[in-house]
């Protein structure tokens, strides 16, 4: 399913691979999305509201450099 959403700049979007339930591991096989791209971060919270994964952009002239942080020190695959 696709749905259309309006988005702030310097805001990436992330998308889970499970799209049969809405209640898994949010963090398991993410896809980012980054739109208008500017300095900023998205933080990808659990089933509990805790911050799990957070993803931050930073432009360096014409690079973008994308960094990913586990926040529970988790091992994902």
């Amino acid at each position: 399913m696709n749905l259309p959403l309006m988005l702030r700049q310097k805001t990436p979007i992330a998308t889970g691979k499970i799209d049969s339930r809405l209640d898994y591991d949010y963090s398991y096989g993410m896809t980012f999305y980054l739109f208008g791209i500017e300095d900023g971060s998205s933080k990808i919270y659990d089933l509990y509201g805790r911050a799990e994964v957070e993803i931050k952009v930073k432009r360096n002239g014409k690079f973008i450099d994308v960094n990913v942080e586990n926040l529970q020190n988790k091992d994902k695959k």
